[in-house]
C-alpha cells in the first residue's frame, strides 16, 4: 500500500516539479530574447534617427 501510494506520489509531484522547472527556464529564455530584440531594436533605430539628421 505505501509503494502504491508511493508511485502516486512520483507520477504527480515529478511532472508537477519538472513543468514548473520548465517554466522557470521559458521565462528566463523568453526574458533574455525579449532584452535582446529590444537591443537589437534599438541598434536598428539609432541609424535612422542619426540619417535624417544628416540629411537635412
Amino acid at each position: 500500500m505505501t509503494n502504491w501510494a508511493f508511485k502516486l506520489f512520483l507520477t504527480f509531484s515529478l511532472p508537477l516539479a519538472l513543468q514548473k522547472h520548465l517554466s522557470l527556464v521559458f521565462n528566463v529564455f523568453y526574458s533574455i530574447s525579449s532584452l535582446y530584440r529590444s537591443i537589437h531594436s534599438i541598434s536598428n533605430f539609432q541609424p535612422l534617427e542619426i540619417y535624417p539628421q544628416l540629411w537635412h
